[in-house]
């Protein structure tokens, strides 16, 4: 137990923890890890996940990283690039701050690439 510098896999413990909420171990990483509170990630670090003791785990977190990877996912598949409102009804419980960083991360990367059935590129606002 304590706190940990960076995510790391499970222990017994906290595996059979997981299991009891129905969540499976071998896609998780444990970031932190104290007697009222267990922080994880997905091994695809898309979804992180809070547990405080006595109550399920829930989602929470999302980082600017998850809309990266989604806007990235999504403009890779489609061709068309998600917005503001896309994402905060797939990232419900997003930091608006996390949110507008992902959103620019998106657009340094891609810059003027056109995006399909436009006359835009990713880089307008």
């Amino acid at each position: 137990m304590g706190k940990q510098t960076r995510p790391s896999r499970p222990t017994r413990r906290q595996k059979e923890e997981m299991k009891a909420r129905k969540l499976k171990p071998n896609t998780w990483l444990v970031v932190q890890d104290t007697p009222t509170k267990m922080e994880l990630v997905s091994k695809s670090g898309l979804k992180k996940t809070c547990h405080s003791a006595g109550s399920l785990m829930q989602p929470s977190c999302w980082t600017r990283w998850s809309v990266y990877e989604y806007m990235k996912h999504r403009f890779v598949c489609t061709g068309q690039v998600p917005d503001e409102r896309e994402l905060l009804e797939e990232l419900r419980d997003i930091d608006q701050s996390e949110l507008i960083e992902g959103m620019t991360e998106f657009r340094l990367i891609l810059g003027n690439w056109p995006i399909v059935g436009s006359d835009k590129s990713c880089d307008f606002r």
